[in-house]
């Protein structure tokens, strides 16, 4: 299938396409999102034949125009006959429904073969074609068509709002990116960062707003003028907003449009209408209030207007803004006074956007730094203080804007906290956004200035060390950790604790004994001082299987008692993810990934480990064909950011989805390829693919390779015990002994789980067990395992182990389809479909609240507690 960042309704329309029942889909979206190109990927897409109809605006006003295209394209010898029929048509609403009657009974007796039939911009056709459309999408049956129709805006009341829809969304930042990519002329990542904010998300404006630019701003080498000027797709995009304006609200918006956040106070020092404009305004959702301010809801309406105004208004404007802003804001009087033609206040602008990333406004502090920094003579004087932004955005996740702002300054002059300062963010952009890190120059930075800062130094170390942790590579780590003997009485006791807790996740990776006994000290009160030593700790116990602890202080962070900077809840959540999921508690890790704020940019940027983690939530819940793509892409990322632990463990989980699909021998191929990667690690715990593939292996009838397997494990946990280890031992030995001589072994894995202790783990020795129970002729005490391995993967909320459970053990329902509304199918749809309730919510333009109560009559109908539960329904029937 054609790469589409649309690619979940690109899925619905193939399905569509190539299922077994004729039917209609809606796909909504705004101009430049990428409608006409998701429809020309459709016709690429299948092997069934396509007619696609593009609409012309230009026709609207004829009656009956729009239909008469759609069928000259599936039938030229229609079109004369609709003509005759289009003045009647004309005439009245009652017409309407005869001439769908008769397109129907057209189009059935022409006998076509499944056929997908596709119409871009419905919305823009005369009505009348609209209202046939609206009747024929309901009564497609025996007419072989599956139609999909496109449109910028549909109401639910609209001829065509009645059918099944898709809502294509604006894309985030990285997707956003990916798109404008031109391999002769690629912005900078940084550039399309800062100019993403202006286009809510439409490639469309963003390759308008990059076309713009001169050569070095698009390569990131000169700073932006913003908020940036827009052009025909920003008028397209914008015009139904400000055609809904009067005199009174656009005279208002002139003014708010001067700065990206306006202050109602302000506002009413230059004009005493203003704040009531202002507050008609945000409650008809022009505006949006932030705190004390108010700003556009969508930036790319402020674009419009800010450059619809002469360079004298806006000069005047800001003018008349600087002197009432003057000891009242001063974000807003240094952003204001820099246009009055006077040496701008470099260091009032930097300041005030320090304040700004601090305060979560990262939007309106890019355009003072962006402002500062196109006029700054001196960077030495403000280098300080370009530091403390670099570390705000750091800290917010703006890996990328912390980069651009650290890069640029070229100094002579500059202290070792400065420098080390300056090359931690952009050793955090390498890591992050290229996942390579160059050892030797991390070395020699830290060994430059240990003398004269020891712990920058030294923190420099433990974040590349980290680095190479989380990839496994715990010799590379150890090689860059700070030398205990050059640095002793020299580092403080906060950076000893970290040095410890560093060296004992290491030893954990390796599954050895640490000689570490660090804990996290000098916290005690958690008084607000930032919570790594607590997520290192957090991710070591993990790492030593210590799950309960880690979800402890993983809790702390997530639950700290004062407000945290976002990338601190962020690696918590993540860290939290990983822990539940080596503990076998999928519904808990499951939790802590929804909990994860899609909006944050830590959580938009991709990486292989990203994508793995992605992956395997769609496996958790049983969507294993999602699964298996997004884990392709995550092993073909890692073999970029040469990371074969990512590589490894993506094929592992591509193996156990093979074995839950039933597909043992695809199983036993990715797995073999497993074990070679394993070799390069000594401990056993970390890839977990040892009792899959000794599963894979007996389906199999490859006793000698399972046996083989269990030997090599067990010398592994002789020299690496693992707690984990031991249970799959347990289970394998069972595995591979034969007939009733396994049944003794089975009960005796079985009953070495303390109440629990993951009951993923636990479900799948169950599972086995009722597998070799039945095949020797034990059917009543078979069932009995199988209830028992279907309660452990409930509990543990592996939702796809427990459908394979339950239809294996012969459980029969009603099919969801069948007792459920049109309009409550849909709403389970989105659920199958990942969306939450207020996505759901915008997609089918309800309230939050008619989307809950919906789901509580779905979950009573269907006998089911949970969206889980709900999800499991479906895909056991593949729905």
């Amino acid at each position: 299938m054609t790469a589409t960042p649309h690619h979940h309704t690109l899925r619905s329309i193939i399905d569509l396409a190539e299922g077994p029942r004729e039917g209609a889909l809606l796909v909504v979206g705004e101009p430049g999102i990428g409608k006409t190109r998701l429809l020309s990927e459709a016709v690429d897409g299948t092997p069934v034949p396509s007619t696609m109809v593009r609409t012309n605006p230009h026709e609207a006003a004829y009656a009956m125009s729009g239909l008469e295209s759609v069928l000259v394209a599936l039938s030229m010898h229609l079109a004369p006959d609709l003509e005759r029929r289009a003045a009647s048509m004309a005439e009245g609403p009652g017409q309407e429904l005869d001439a769908a009657h008769h397109v129907l009974d057209v189009i059935q007796a022409m006998r076509l073969p499944a056929t997908l039939l596709l119409v871009d911009d419905v919305d823009r056709m005369d009505a009348h074609s609209q209202a046939v459309l609206g009747l024929v999408a309901g009564r497609l049956l025996h007419t072989g068509l599956r139609l999909v129709v496109t449109a910028r805006t549909m109401s639910a009341s609209a001829p065509l709002g009645g059918i099944p829809r898709r809502e294509l969304r604006p894309l985030p930042p990285d997707v956003l990116a990916d798109e404008v990519r031109d391999p002769g002329h690629e912005p900078s990542e940084s550039t399309v960062r800062v100019l993403s904010t202006y286009c809510r998300g439409n490639p469309s404006l963003l390759r308008e707003h990059l076309e713009r630019l001169d050569p070095d701003q698009a390569r990131g080498d000169a700073w932006l003028q913003l908020p940036p000027r827009g052009g025909s797709w920003s008028a397209v995009l914008t015009a139904p907003i400000l055609d809904g304006l009067d005199a009174r609200q656009r005279t208002a918006l002139d003014v708010v449009a001067l700065s990206s956040l306006a202050h109602p106070l302000v506002l009413g020092l230059v004009d005493s209408g203003l704040p009531g404009a202002v507050d008609e305004l945000v409650d008809e959702g022009v505006l949006s209030r932030r705190g004390q301010h108010v700003a556009f809801r969508d930036a790319r309406l402020r674009s419009r207007i800010y450059w619809s105004q002469s360079s004298a208004s806006r000069r005047e404007g800001h003018a008349r803004l600087a002197a009432a802003a003057r000891g009242r804001s001063e974000h807003l009087e240094a952003w204001h006074g820099s246009f009055d033609g006077e040496p701008v206040g470099v260091e009032a602008l930097l300041r005030s956007a320090v304040g700004l990333v601090a305060s979560g406004d990262v939007a309106a502090a890019v355009e003072l730094a962006e402002r500062a920094l196109q006029r700054v003579e001196h960077v030495d004087r403000h280098l300080d203080t370009i530091i403390g932004l670099c570390s705000q955005l750091l800290r917010h996740g703006e890996v990328v804007l912390a980069a651009r702002y650290s890069h640029h300054p070229q100094v002579v002059d500059i202290t070792a906290t400065q420098a080390l300062r300056l090359a931690f963010f952009e050793l955090v952009h390498e890591m992050v956004t290229s996942q390579q890190l160059v050892d030797d120059q991390v070395r020699a930075l830290a060994e430059l200035h240990a003398g004269t800062a020891p712990d920058t130094a030294a923190g420099l170390q433990l974040a590349a060390a980290w680095f190479r942790a989380e990839r496994w590579e715990t010799a590379e780590a150890r090689a860059l950790l700070p030398s205990t003997a050059a640095t002793e009485g020299r580092l403080s006791d906060k950076t000893v604790d970290q040095l410890g807790i560093t060296i004992a996740a290491l030893d954990a990776i390796d599954g050895v004994e640490s000689t570490e006994g660090a804990t996290v000290t000098g916290l005690g009160s958690l008084d607000g001082s930032e919570p790594a030593p607590l997520l290192m700790q957090a991710r070591a116990h993990s790492l030593a299987e210590r799950h309960g602890e880690a979800r402890d202080l993983f809790n702390i962070v997530l639950h700290y008692p004062t407000a945290l900077d976002p990338v601190w809840t962020d690696l918590a959540r993540l860290g939290a993810v990983g822990n539940e999921v080596a503990a076998g508690q999928f519904r808990r890790a499951r939790e802590c990934a929804t909990a994860w704020d899609p909006d944050s940019p830590w959580a938009g940027l991709r990486s292989s480990g990203q994508l793995y983690v992605r992956a395997w939530i769609q496996y958790s819940v049983g969507r294993t064909d999602d699964a298996d793509e997004v884990l392709q892409r995550s092993s073909e990322l890692a073999s970029l950011e040469g990371a074969p632990a990512t590589m490894a463990r993506a094929l592992a989980l591509r193996g156990t989805i093979a074995l839950l699909r039933g597909d043992a021998d695809t199983s036993v191929t990715l797995l073999r390829q497993v074990t070679g990667y394993a070799a390069r690690f000594r401990n056993p715990t970390l890839l977990r693919q040892w009792a899959d593939y000794a599963e894979a292996c007996v389906a199999t009838g490859r006793h000698r390779e399972a046996t083989r397997l269990l030997s090599s494990l067990e010398a592994r946990q002789a020299a690496h015990p693992s707690r984990w280890a031991a249970l799959a031992i347990a289970r394998m030995r069972a595995l591979t002994a034969e007939g009733e001589a396994s049944l003794p072994l089975f009960t005796a894995a079985a009953g070495l789980f303390e109440p629990g202790e993951s009951p993923y783990e636990q479900g799948r020795t169950l599972a086995v067990m009722a597998t070799r129970l039945t095949a020797l002729g034990h059917a009543h005490e078979g069932a009995r395992a199988r209830t028992l391995a279907v309660a452990a993967f409930d509990i543990a909320g592996a939702t796809g182990w427990a459908v394979r459970g339950a239809s294996e053990h012969g459980i029969e329902a009603t099919p969801v389809r069948d007792q459920l509304s049109d309009e409550e199918w849909v709403v389970a749809t989105h659920v199958k479909d990942g969306l939450r309730t207020r996505d759901i919510a915008a997609a089918m333009f309800m309230s939050v609240r008619t989307v809950e109560l919906r789901l509580t009559a779905i979950y009573r109908r269907i006998g089911v507690a949970s969206r889980s539960e709900l999800v499991a329904e479906m895909l056991r029937e593949g729905g």
